[in-house]
């Protein structure tokens, strides 16, 4: 007799994501491996005395699932700071501030995370706002996208920011226009960073900890591999470190920061040397980040034509294009996937761009590149990313009008222009490939790293309350093989793991999860409820419900 299985599971319906066979009814595991899948029968003579045999119970198996941009460590860090996103006004802001202050006088800064750009004015919230409540200790505060900080008049001492600071490369200090001031709103992270890189660090406790919470809800998510898609020395560090030890559960993949005011050769000589320092067999740096341009929501995202509410302003790339293209030829050269942050037309045009020059001076390059987020996506670009096999990576979660596309995003767009955003139906309807992430913790309420979550929104184009009368932009709504295919396999082809994971295939890693519900026999609207009963990575069991 063949040697047997460690587990079987059964008695269920397995989507296996392999275009040629999608469907089976059981799967047989042993060791790391999938040793079977297909029938009943066929799995069955895999059974042995000691073989765990799991009845699914009708409900479904499908491959585990890859988040390819995301920001788990960051993420979980603001679960421990001042949380903003469930309050509706400034007066509820700095209620939940002044609170969260008072009850540690000893904590040397407050962190905190969540406000809507919506609700101040256009040039963002003040440090007067702040100054009353804490004067004493410096206040860091991210927007809901993660493009924006709010910091008081103590935190920009501390960071020597005043009036004669320069604006950093593709950042902002948004400035009193009388008098040249700071006003305390930062804008893009190189000019955010002019004060949290001055803010006591998180204790190595606190790191550690905040990622094995992390991780334990991702399996409890159906999740067995991120990628961390803006990750530095803390985060590298910290994942490190889980590796070593050997509590790194979940497949990580990195994206390392690149600066825009750097060098091109020596900032890739650079990256190449961290990416050696780090990969191991569960940490993987492969890839390298740029953000070309911010969000639409602080005008900070490059479009190719003004704002309908400024008409005098369309954006700007965070990055020198010639500096871009330059640092995008030669991370291609050494072997890095390009992962460029582009929201606006303008930014996702010039990505294009860059990019096709890289494939032009590089010809023998296999660069699996990336386009994430894509909000504001033209047709012709469409058909540029399937001609030049740029992946584009977009987040469902987001497929829905909220408030702050009320207040933020439809009047910087337009109505003409917002109802043209998150064209993901229409870019499959032209082969272009993609995979799908969530960028949690990013964009407040929107933000959810659960994939069975996005995946309801991404079906529906409502929120996960279905609150709404009808569906937005209908028309890009997308089936549900689609966009479990999207969170899989092709989150390993971005990965260049297609062949040893992503789908369920005899000889292919037992990354699998086992839903307490068969989601193909479901309403779209049940989705996003249905429970993980098993996480299984490498055949190990991260979660069993």
């Amino acid at each position: 007799m063949k040697q047997p299985a460690d587990m079987v599971i059964t008695g269920g319906t397995v989507y296996t994501a392999e275009a040629a066979a999608p469907f089976a009814e059981a799967v047989a595991v042993r060791g790391e491996h999938l040793i079977c899948v297909g029938t009943h029968k066929e799995v069955s003579v895999w059974i042995g005395k000691k073989t765990e045999v799991i009845d699914a119970g009708g409900s479904l198996v499908i491959p585990g699932f890859r988040d390819t941009h995301i920001h788990p460590l960051h993420g979980s860090l603001l679960w421990v700071e001042c949380p903003l996103a469930e309050e509706n006004s400034v007066h509820g802001y700095l209620g939940k501030i002044a609170a969260y202050a008072a009850a540690d006088a000893k904590k040397p800064a407050i962190r905190g995370n969540g406000w809507r750009q919506g609700l101040f004015p256009s040039q963002g919230p003040h440090r007067a706002l702040l100054d009353p409540i804490v004067p004493d200790r410096p206040v860091y505060l991210t927007a809901l996208d993660g493009h924006s900080a709010w910091v008081n008049s103590a935190a920009l001492h501390l960071a020597g920011v005043g009036r004669g600071t320069p604006d950093p490369c593709g950042g902002k200090i948004e400035r009193d226009q009388n008098t040249g001031e700071p006003t305390g709103t930062l804008r893009e992270w190189p000019a955010m960073n002019l004060v949290s890189g001055r803010l006591p660090p998180h204790p190595r406790r606190d790191l550690l900890g905040a990622m094995e919470v992390f991780m334990e809800m991702a399996a409890r998510a159906g999740i067995v591999a991120v990628h961390d898609a803006a990750a530095g020395d803390e985060e590298l560090e910290t994942y490190a470190e889980l590796s070593r030890s050997g509590a790194l559960a979940l497949e990580v993949g990195a994206s390392l920061l690149c600066e825009p005011d750097a060098g091109p050769e020596q900032q890739v000589e650079g990256l190449v040397s961290v990416r050696r320092r780090y990969t191991s067999s569960h940490l993987k740096p492969f890839a390298a980040k740029i953000f070309l341009d911010g969000v639409i929501e602080s005008r900070t995202a490059f479009l190719s034509a003004p704002y309908a509410d400024q008409p005098t302003q369309q954006g700007a790339p965070v990055w020198d294009e010639n500096n871009f293209r330059a640092t995008v030829t030669a991370l291609d050269r050494h072997g890095f996937s390009v992962h460029v942050h582009a929201v606006g037309d303008g930014a996702i045009r010039l990505a294009i761009d860059a990019l096709q020059k890289t494939r032009r001076v590089n010809i023998s390059s296999e660069g699996r590149h990336q386009i994430a987020h894509l909000d504001l996506l033209r047709i012709p670009d469409m058909d540029r990313l399937r001609r030049l096999k740029i992946i584009a990576n977009m987040q469902p979660a987001w497929f829905y009008a909220d408030e702050s596309f009320s207040e933020a995003m439809l009047p910087a767009l337009g109505r003409n222009r917002s109802r043209r955003i998150y064209r993901l139906r229409t870019l499959m309807n032209r082969n272009v490939r993609f995979c799908l992430s969530s960028d949690w913790p990013y964009s407040g309420g929107l933000s959810t790293f659960k994939p069975l979550e996005a995946i309801q929104v991404g079906l529906t184009r409502k929120s996960l309350s279905g609150s709404e009368s009808r569906a937005f932009i209908p028309d890009e709504q997308v089936k549900l093989r689609e966009l479990i295919d999207g969170f899989t396999i092709h989150g390993a082809f971005a990965a260049f793991q297609e062949k040893e994971t992503g789908s369920l295939k005899a000889g292919k890693l037992a990354d699998l999860v086992v839903l307490d519900r068969n989601l193909f026999t479901v309403s779209p609207e049940e989705v996003g409820r249905a429970q993980i009963l098993l996480t299984l990575s490498r055949g190990k069991t991260l979660y069993r419900g």
